[in-house]
Formats: C-alpha cells, structure tokens, sequence
C-alpha cells in the first residue's frame, strides 16, 4: 500500500504562478512510489471551501505546504499574506 501525499498551494496572488517545485517535488515523489495529488489554490474561487472539498473526500498521509512570497512585493497595496497561511494550516 503506497502512501498518499497532497502537496499545496498556497499563492493566492494573481496572475497566477505555477507551482513548478511542487511540479518536481510531485514527480520524484512519484518515482519513490507516493500517490501524489496537487492542491492549487492558486485557482481557487474560495481556498477555504476548496480545502474542505478536498479533505472530505481524501484522507492524505502527509500534507506538503509551500509557500511562494510573504508579501505581494507591491508598495502601494503592502498585501502581508502570512495570517492567509496561518489561516490554511489550521484548517
């Protein structure tokens, strides 16, 4: 029986970025023999409702988080996404 991992992620600015380390992270997990699935967030309407979607229905043995960027890097806006993150973890 093989374990299953979900790998998440957490980048909710837009555009959107592709999360290409969890792209390599999946495929040597894969090569190992781990069940993989991938949780973009990123093209999510609401990642909350999406996270519970999917935590219904799957019951992952370990769950990968990543995390792109701290802040959207926009003076004007100073968007501080680490409480986005914090929220994520504890759901």
């Amino acid at each position: 029986m093989s374990m299953k991992i979900v790998l998440v992620n957490t980048n909710l600015m837009k555009p959107p970025v592709v999360p290409i380390g969890l792209d390599y992270l999946a495929t040597a997990l894969k090569i190992k023999g781990y069940e993989v699935d991938l949780l973009d967030l990123c093209k999510a309407q609401d990642w909350k409702i999406t996270c519970d979607e999917y935590f219904s229905k799957n019951s992952p043995d370990a769950v990968g988080i990543t995390i792109r960027n701290t802040d959207d890097c926009y003076l004007a806006s100073r968007d501080f996404l680490l409480p986005i993150f914090q929220a994520a973890l504890r759901t």
